[in-house]
């Protein structure tokens, strides 16, 4: 019933839209239109009585002064101790500014809220290139995006992607799209497949999945939180992170001397006792009432925290209405997430994944070891790559180096579930969607047949990301610069000095 009143949905959908009636019965450009799931961080407003649309959340100067009261008696609350009455006047300072993000005990938005707007169904959109680039240098629109609350439950959201994929089938001629998702999108598109199959698709393309979660969330989920010990680990984290940048590595530098000095340990040692004192009273008056709400952050949970993060996050008899929802998701998505594949390949349907690694995640938590885009947990993503933990490397044995293993000894992805499928693109950050990217994205929807790790020399299984500009073949594990971060400051120093005054100089030249 469900999948035909999204049919129905879909052909009034169609018919509401002008340029519907322009396009032709079919088309043989060979181009099937690309729809990409957009992720977390969707356009979002909030809709006025009046039909208008507003900010999602509001900060206005004004409002920032009118909230200097409130922030003085949270501080004033934390100086002396008060946990409780500290986390009760952040609960007011949240519903303050994020009032409208809050959802109701059954999953469904307390305000009226609207996403995107979507890509327009025009028929042209889809005779472009993927990767054109317009002489200005900035990107055409040349896929179909998807827009999406993140907050909600993902198996209802598939049903709007549903209705929007037979919009764009009509608008363009074809009777097939290519499905390609991002992050949080990966859950929409596989709760799609879930339920409505393969009928309308022609390839799919997984890019930074979220769909068996973060072990972020699911540590957040669980209350194991903890940055106690991890100045170093914080170190790590911006040092793989930020690599890339030459104008931040004199941060990461300076971060590498305040923890080679002992200030950081202490500073992080200070916010530990913090949290430690305090974090109860967050998650009972702020965090559970903000979050513990929103199916689609539970989609984030992995399996192995899913149920000690239902016993610990909806202990109270008002969040009950919402268990059916995140299990509907939780045991008839995430957790057939192999099935769901199998059902692809069993369809004779073209997919890809396509995962970051090599930077260290967030220390924000216990298990803080596991490699990732930044975000996403890489062996999560690839399902079931052997990664590497935090500063160490992959072993094997004999001379010859292993099918599947990458030459920087940080990943064996023959343990993947769909190893052949599955490329990795190590210190690509999961926002990171630069020209050398999209050029990779390109190819994976240009093929006709699958594809495979060993078919385009140009695409091996492991690149490298080089300056958000180009990906280099992986050929080697890195040698690790054990100088002081001491002496690295004083170089980026003096590297600064250098390009400000060959930058002054050439300015007089001019």
């Amino acid at each position: 019933m469900k999948k035909l009143l999204c049919v129905l949905l879909s052909l009034v959908l169609c018919m509401s839209v002008p340029v519907v009636a322009f396009a032709e019965d079919t088309c043989n450009c060979g181009n099937a239109p690309v729809v990409l799931v957009h992720g977390f961080g969707s356009p979002m407003y909030t809709v006025n009585e009046d039909g208008s649309q507003g900010a999602l959340v509001s900060l206005t100067t004004q409002e920032i002064f009118a909230l200097v009261p409130a922030v003085a008696e949270a501080l004033g609350k934390l100086t002396f101790g008060d946990d409780v009455g500290f986390a009760k006047a952040v609960k007011g300072i949240a519903d303050d500014i994020a009032a409208n993000l809050y959802c109701n005990p059954d999953g469904t938005s307390v305000a009226e809220i609207a996403v995107g707007p979507n890509t327009p169904a025009d028929p042209a959109i889809h005779l472009r290139a993927y990767n054109e680039v317009n002489p200005d240098g900035g990107d055409y629109e040349t896929v179909y995006t998807f827009h999406q609350d993140w907050r909600l439950d993902p198996t209802a959201t598939a049903d709007l992607l549903d209705a929007y994929i037979q919009e764009i089938k009509a608008a363009t001629g074809h009777n097939k799209v290519v499905l390609m998702a991002h992050s949080q999108g990966n859950n929409i598109a596989t709760s799609y497949l879930a339920e409505y199959g393969t009928d309308d698709i022609e390839k799919v393309i997984f890019t930074s999945p979220a769909y068996q979660g973060l072990r972020l969330v699911g540590q957040l989920y669980t209350r194991d939180i903890s940055i106690e010990g991890k100045a170093s680990a914080l170190t790590s984290f911006l040092d793989t992170f930020m690599r890339l940048n030459a104008d931040q590595q004199t941060i990461v530098n300076l971060v590498g001397v305040l923890d080679e000095s002992g200030i950081l340990d202490m500073v992080v040692g200070a916010l530990d006792l913090f949290l430690d004192s305090t974090l109860d009273a967050l998650y009972t008056y702020v965090l559970i009432d903000m979050f513990a709400t929103m199916p689609g952050i539970w989609g984030f949970v992995p399996d192995e925290y899913y149920e000690e993060a239902k016993a610990v996050m909806l202990q109270n008899e008002e969040y009950a209405a919402i268990i059916p929802v995140i299990d509907e998701y939780h045991y008839g998505v995430q957790t057939r997430l192999p099935e769901i594949l199998a059902g692809l390949e069993a369809d004779g349907i073209p997919f890809y994944i396509v995962a970051g690694y090599g930077i260290d995640p967030i220390p924000v938590y216990e298990d803080a070891v596991f490699q990732s885009d930044m975000l996403i947990d890489t062996d999560y993503m690839s399902i079931g790559a052997t990664c590497a933990k935090s500063g160490e490397q992959l072993s094997y044995e004999g001379d010859t180096l292993p099918a599947y293993f990458s030459a920087d000894l940080m990943v064996d992805a023959s343990t993947c579930l769909y190893p052949d499928r599955t490329w990795f693109l190590k210190y690509q950050g999961h926002l990171d969607m630069c020209k050398a990217y999209k050029d990779f994205i390109a190819w994976l929807i240009s093929t006709e047949a699958q594809a495979n790790v060993f078919d385009n020399e140009t695409y091996p299984q492991f690149l490298q990301c080089n300056v958000h500009d180009a990906f280099e073949v992986v050929t080697e594990p890195e040698v690790k610069d054990e100088r002081s971060y001491f002496i690295r400051l004083f170089e980026s120093i003096i590297a600064f000095f250098k390009n400000a005054i060959a930058k002054l100089f050439e300015g007089f030249g001019k």
